[in-house]
């Protein structure tokens, strides 16, 4: 079997994005450009049980804004080869109009990973759980995630990646229905890892289902491990 080569994988990101751009369909009227970045570091504390770090900062309004930033703290516990079982805590410091604001997310849920040569398949959910702690009553907020995923290993150390995920809420209010289908997220992306570091380009389309608009989000990431 030959092996794909780095011009290869590029080359399927480039078409990935292309797809994930066509499936917007017809162009929405209000859109925005996002640069995400995402560092971490993470491990093996014990044996089948990672925990790791993570400081995520977001800029949105054409990349000209600072939205977020964000630690989070997590921990990965490998049940089987093909289960996994996630926990954490985000301090989600956005943006609100002209001040920031600080959300307390708590997230649990199982992963179900599938391996067969160099092709990698992992289907996610999770929930969420959010807290704002306003001057008056603590307001929450309850989403349950789904994400599927498929990434191949060219053996070179690339793996190029796409995923696409849904968020379904929990209403938060009276006038909405009692569960409903919030917004959208697909990715292409391109891996790459050496030794105990790996970085990760990326760009996403995201939409909400009840809104007429959409972000183009280009995204770069660096890990750690020990």
């Amino acid at each position: 079997m030959t092996r794909p080569s780095v011009r290869s994988c590029l080359r399927a990101c480039v078409l990935g994005g292309a797809v994930v751009v066509a499936s917007a369909g017809v162009a929405r009227a209000d859109s925005d450009t996002e640069l995400w970045s995402e560092f971490g570091v993470r491990g093996e504390v014990v044996e089948d049980l990672d925990i790791g770090l993570d400081l995520y900062v977001r800029a949105t309004d054409d990349m000209s804004e600072l939205q977020q930033v964000s630690p989070e703290l997590y921990a990965r516990w490998k049940i089987k080869k093909w289960l996994r079982l996630d926990g954490g805590y985000r301090l989600v410091h956005a943006r609100s109009k002209d001040a920031f604001e600080d959300v307390h997310r708590f997230y649990a849920g199982p992963r179900f990973r599938l391996r067969e040569g160099r092709f990698t398949g992992e289907l996610r959910t999770r929930w969420q759980q959010e807290f704002r702690f306003d001057p008056g009553p603590t307001a929450s907020r309850q989403t349950w995630r789904t994400k599927l995923e498929a990434s191949v290993n060219t053996g070179d150390g690339f793996a190029p990646y796409g995923s696409w995920e849904i968020f379904t809420r929990v209403a938060d209010s009276p006038d909405a229905p009692a569960i409903f289908a919030h917004k959208w997220r697909a990715v292409v992306g391109l891996e790459y890892g050496f030794d105990a570091q790996s970085f990760q380009f990326f760009y996403a389309l995201e939409a909400r289902f009840s809104k007429d608009r959409q972000s183009h989000i280009f995204g770069v990431s660096y890990h750690w491990s020990f």
